[in-house]
């Protein structure tokens, strides 16, 4: 795990993959073809290793967001991702959670060496959304929200659903 990610204990290298390859399929459904880089636009067998690895920063992430909610992950196999799965987040708390993948997102790529430039560069490892939220323009700060508002259908792809821990048992 790089240094910015967070990971809530018990997490198993079979979840984290099922939840990286299924964050990677959302990613490229539902994102405007024109907004992803060549080198992320594949199936993830042909993803190259850095790629599958930020995918695989990214599960961390959901993961971590999930229990900072006051939630757990349940294996579900009844969960289809095609069958209208219910959001984790309400629009609320993807306002709040959204900026906080940002940020950590930015702690992931800046522990690989990657810096801000004002264009995008993988072979230099330049990332204009290397910034604070806050400086960040609406379709950057859509993809964060994006994730959110799909991190239930993400986690149904990967056989889990996610569940709010009754009071006093968190």
């Amino acid at each position: 795990m790089n240094a910015g990610s967070r990971a809530p204990d018990g997490l198993d290298h079979g979840m984290i993959e099922a939840i990286a390859q299924a964050a990677h399929s959302q990613y490229l459904s539902t994102t405007p073809p024109q907004s992803i880089s060549a080198a992320a636009n594949h199936p993830w067998k042909e993803l190259a290793d850095g790629y599958q690895d930020g995918n695989r920063d990214f599960a961390r992430r959901a993961l971590q967001h999930v229990v900072d909610s006051g939630r757990r992950l349940v294996p579900d196999a009844t969960v289809r991702p095609d069958a209208g799965v219910e959001p984790v987040f309400s629009e609320e708390e993807v306002a709040v959670r959204a900026p906080i993948e940002h940020e950590w997102w930015m702690r992931d790529k800046r522990a690989t060496g990657w810096t801000y430039g004002a264009t995008r560069n993988d072979e230099d490892l330049l990332h204009p959304d290397l910034v604070p939220w806050e400086s960040l323009d609406e379709g950057a700060r859509d993809k964060d929200r994006r994730l959110m508002r799909g991190l239930g259908t993400i986690l149904a792809a990967a056989g889990l659903r996610a569940e709010r821990v009754p009071p006093g048992r968190r």
